[in-house]
């Protein structure tokens, strides 16, 4: 990460798993673009230096001109084409549209049909793309040996010109500089204009054609979830810390505070599909703008008062805002909920309430916690890398209660500790991350939270476990 960090700003202590790796692929894909061009830039130079005396500028005319033209080639290769597809997009109704004979409908009977585009992408250009390209390989392909004779006589032409120039005699090294230009700028061109593409271009216009196709008034999918994204973050720090903490909005990037800012101008009640206004909620949220959020997630409560998505939702906000008690209400309410919903709903719910609890003073705190994961993970949770380090976290609590209570059986909490972040760092394995070490050891180490400090320093079977200092 230190040579990449000129190009992802930000400390990589105070980054998540996730964040780390986004930032880590941003700069591989600067770091190789660099590269290309410093390498360009390299033979460019020797090239001048090694014509010093002679016809550089009209050498390196002649480079640039060949590194042009790869550039060109490597745009028409990799130029993306719009994926056609004729049937409508589907959006959710509002929850005010829901009727009773509806109720038990399936998901695809609770959706709206819409036309896929309300304006049509212009794909000349690609198509002429696809034509060249097909026709310099069909070409390259049946001239392959005049292709080979027509090098060698520019190869001599230009060396020709070289000693002409110099007023030197053609030897050798001119024939293989002329050659070198020939053929490694039209080659580094190529493939910097194909990787440019492929990885910025090809990404704007997708961008671009999702905006001028979309239906007014829809939130892109894109935009959802990088707000969605910001929010979530944001949840995965108050279970990292004892105490709320709001998001932060200096530290939004460009890209997502003008997402948030375009998406909060709209009027919630315009939005018709909950998702939608689920965005618009994220979008104030991101802003710090909590008051708007809570009207938007009020609109959403009297479209469907039972939602458990939005109590959740709701919940969250409220943690932001400090506001514990009432989030923990939201949560319960949402906990209790018989409905049928995802088990990814569930789980997210069920591990929010725990952690809220945590949040709250012991006893009670980890009593309510432990009952609720005690139930969680013989139904669902045993999976949940999330539901085992939140375990670890609750009998981290009690073990620190006991000992506050001079309880000289405090130490019986250990082994189920150790127990529960062995199978959290058991879910990840297969993880280049390895998320559950680094929750788990920030929260020792750098971390806000208490709960585990203590049997960590009394538990030399944890501190292993967690590649720790003995």
């Amino acid at each position: 990460m230190p040579l990449l960090s000129f190009l992802s700003p930000g400390q990589a202590s105070d980054l998540s798993p996730q964040e780390r790796a986004r930032r880590l692929n941003a700069g591989i894909r600067n770091l190789t673009l660099i590269a290309l061009l410093v390498i360009t830039l390299a033979v460019l130079l020797f090239e001048i230096v090694e014509l010093r005396q002679g016809p550089w500028a009209s050498a390196a005319a002649f480079s640039l001109a060949a590194y042009t033209a790869g550039l060109l080639l490597g745009f028409l290769f990799s130029i993306p084409k719009a994926a056609e597809d004729p049937t409508p997009d589907r959006v959710s109704k509002g929850s005010g549209d829901v009727s009773p004979s509806t109720a038990n409908a399936t998901p695809e009977a609770e959706q709206t049909a819409v036309p896929r585009k309300l304006l049509s992408v212009n794909t000349n250009f690609e198509q002429i793309s696809d034509w060249l390209t097909k026709i310099i390989v069909g070409v390259g392909l049946v001239e392959s040996k005049q292709i080979i004779v027509t090098t060698g006589q520019l190869t001599g032409f230009l060396a020709a010109g070289f000693a002409s120039a110099s007023r030197k005699p053609v030897d050798p090294s001119l024939d293989v500089l002329a050659l070198a230009i020939i053929i490694g700028f039209p080659s580094l061109g190529t493939l910097t204009g194909y990787l440019y593409t492929r990885l910025y271009v090809a990404r704007a216009l997708g961008e671009a054609d999702a905006a001028s196709t979309r239906p007014e008034g829809q939130i892109s999918a894109n935009d959802k979830a990088t707000l969605e994204q910001t929010v979530e973050s944001k949840g995965s720090d108050l279970k990292r810390s004892s105490t709320t903490r709001s998001i932060d909005t200096a530290a939004l990037n460009d890209n997502t505070r003008r997402i948030a800012l375009e998406i909060a101008s709209k009027d919630p009640r315009s939005l018709a599909s909950a998702d939608d206004l689920y965005a618009w909620c994220n979008s104030q949220l991101a802003l710090g703008n909590f008051a708007a959020a809570f009207y938007g997630y009020s609109i959403l409560f009297e479209r469907d008062p039972d939602n458990p998505r939005t109590r959740f939702e709701y919940a969250r906000a409220l943690e932001f805002a400090g506001r514990l008690n009432e989030a923990i209400e939201q949560l319960q309410l949402a906990y209790s909920n018989r409905t049928l919903i995802s088990s990814d709903l569930r789980s997210m719910i069920s591990e929010e309430l725990v952690n809220a609890q945590l949040m709250t003073p012991p006893p009670a705190g980890f009593t309510d916690a432990l009952a609720i994961l005690d139930s969680y993970v013989k139904v669902s949770g045993a999976s949940s890398m999330w539901a085992w380090i939140l375990m670890a976290l609750a009998l981290g609590q009690r073990y620190n209660y006991r000992l506050a209570q001079s309880d000289p059986n405090a130490p019986e909490e250990l082994p189920g500790i150790v127990e529960s972040a062995r199978r959290a760092l058991a879910l990840d394995q297969n993880d280049p991350n390895r998320q559950a070490q680094y929750e788990l050891v920030s929260m020792i180490v750098t971390g806000g939270r208490e709960d585990l400090r203590a049997a960590a320093a009394a538990s030399p079977e944890l501190r292993r476990e967690l590649g720790l200092p003995a």
